[in-house]
Parts: C-alpha cells; sequence; structure tokens
C-alpha cells in the first residue's frame, strides 16, 4: 500500500499563499489610500490594519502549530517505508525511516486538540528503538486511517 499527502500538502501551501497575497495588498491599501484617512465602518486605519494583520497572522501560527508534514508511506516489499518533511518555507531537512517487516514493534498515536502524531518501534539486537514522532495532521482522515490499519497488519 501507498500513502503519499501531496495534494494536502499543496493545500496548505495554497493556504498560506492565498493569504500571503491578500494580506499585502490590503495593508498597502489601507496604508496609503486617501480613502481610509477618515474611519471606515467605525474603525481608523490603525485599526483595520491590526484586525487584517491579525487575521493573517492567525492562519499563519494556526499551520504553525498543526506543524503538517508531507508523508510518504509505502509497505511495499519487505520493508515499512515513511519519508516525511514539515511543511514549511524553509525546511531542508527531510527524513526516511525504514523498518524491515520482521523487525517491525509497534506503533503509538499521540492525540491533542492540534491533531495526532504517530511513533514507530523497531526491534534491535540489544532492545527496541523509538522513532522521532510525525505529525499526522496533514493526511486526511482516510489516509490516516489506512496507515494505521496497514501498520497494524505488521505489529509482532
Amino acid at each position: 500500500m501507498k500513502i503519499i499527502n501531496k495534494r494536502e500538502t499543496y493545500k496548505i501551501w495554497l493556504q498560506k499563499f492565498i493569504a500571503t497575497v491578500i494580506f499585502t495588498p490590503l495593508v498597502i491599501v489601507f496604508s496609503f489610500s486617501n480613502y481610509f484617512d477618515d474611519p471606515f465602518l467605525g474603525l481608523s486605519r490603525a485599526w483595520l490594519i491590526l484586525i487584517v494583520t491579525i487575521l493573517y497572522l492567525s492562519v499563519i501560527v494556526y499551520h504553525h502549530l498543526l506543524n503538517p508534514y508531507f508523508i510518504s508511506y509505502s509497505d511495499q516489499g519487505d520493508n515499512i517505508q515513511i519519508r516525511y518533511y514539515p511543511v514549511r518555507a524553509f525546511n531542508q531537512k527531510k527524513n526516511s525511516i525504514i523498518i524491515p517487516k520482521d523487525k517491525f514493534v509497534k506503533f503509538e498515536i499521540i492525540k491533542s486538540f492540534l491533531g495526532e502524531k504517530i511513533i514507530l518501534y523497531q526491534h534491535f539486537r540489544k532492545g527496541t528503538a523509538k522513532y522521532p514522532s510525525i505529525s499526522l495532521s496533514g493526511l486526511t482522515k482516510e489516509d490516516s486511517s489506512r496507515l494505521k490499519s496497514s501498520l497494524s497488519r505488521y505489529i509482532r
């Protein structure tokens, strides 16, 4: 089975881009237009800029707190393979986890109000290794449940 959340990743980038494209001209118009010298809808120029800035920052902070990841999952062949990286503007670090199916021990789901994170465990000679958590907030609910059911098949 393969799961790739490329479409959801593009949606997140698009939401941030649209927010930026809307925010920037609004601030420029509110700042330099003579139309807003007098209060508009009872709000001064400074209040209008503040409201638009707060709305923009709320979109950016929301996506930052969700910490969505691009995830590519495959269980074809003898290995479980997950490639992932955070969906951020200046992220250069791409990670990969490859676990032989016979060495896969378990997975753990950590739930929070901002989504779920998954932690994978692999058996090594001297014990069990715990991989860093991966945020599942970038996956659709269907892909998330498919990932969990696929991993459940390989638990020893």
